[in-house]
């Protein structure tokens, strides 16, 4: 009984200082490309590192000239209406 206690206790805490510790027990929830259409919407109009607030934190992405994340355009001309 004593053993068992012990055994649930840890497990416990391991599980927990996981979780606290930004994992998701086998999810990322900062993964990027799941928030691309957010980023992307907050483009500011220039190539580079760009800094977008979204669900409580400001995130540092990297955008290419048409507004794209990690995009290598590098030509105004070649990128879409959309983008633009």
């Amino acid at each position: 009984m004593n053993k068992s206690i012990m055994l649930l206790s840890l497990s416990c805490l391991l599980a927990s200082t996981a979780t606290l510790a930004g994992g998701t027990m086998g999810g990322n929830p900062g993964d990027l490309s799941k928030m691309k259409s957010v980023l992307e919407a907050n483009w500011n109009g220039k190539s580079g590192i760009q800094h977008t607030a979204s669900n409580g934190v400001i995130v540092q992405w990297k955008a290419d000239v048409c507004g794209t994340l990690n995009g290598s355009v590098v030509d105004v001309d070649k990128c879409t209406k959309k983008s633009q």
